[in-house]
């Protein structure tokens, strides 16, 4: 939303904050509560077997286009009305069932940090932050320069 004009730096870089403290602090917590025998990694971000970081990286990068392209149309463009919710978050489930075995579906770079940081996984950290932070990027400038419409009239 910041690339597409849509927040200001101000506010972008207050919700990066907050989401990747968020991201961290719940990670705290379900360390805290779970047991160890079920808590297991805390769900850090890493790929499969047989998946490099590199293909992580590109299938990343081409869901989290997918999901930032669904919150322009649909919420920002005001295109589903009041179905934006349920668009956007079943862009986010059908990403999700098709890269959770693959690359753990992160799709949004504090999702990655939180729980790699608390669970000392950071090995692929990079690729993942890469990936979610292009493919928005993308998204954003994408929509903003060449999908631009007015909001739906409410």
């Amino acid at each position: 939303l910041l690339l597409g004009e849509k927040v200001s730096t101000v506010r972008a870089v207050a919700y990066w904050v907050a989401q990747f403290a968020g991201a961290i602090v719940a990670a705290l917590a379900l360390r805290a509560v779970l047991p160890e025998a079920i808590r297991g990694d805390l769900a850090a971000t890493v790929p499969a077997e047989g998946v490099t970081n590199v293909q992580a990286l590109i299938i990343e990068f081409a869901l989290t286009f997918f999901l930032v392209s669904t919150v322009y149309q649909a919420a920002v463009y005001g295109k589903a009305g009041t179905a934006a919710g349920l668009a956007i978050g079943l862009t986010l489930a059908a990403a999700l069932v098709f890269a959770g075995n693959l690359t753990g579906g992160s799709l949004n770079p504090a999702r990655t940090l939180g729980p790699g940081l608390v669970a000392g996984n950071l090995d692929a950290l990079v690729f993942y932050l890469i990936g979610t932070f292009a493919g928005g990027a993308a998204a954003g400038l994408l929509h903003a320069r060449y999908f631009k419409t007015t909001p739906a009239a409410p």
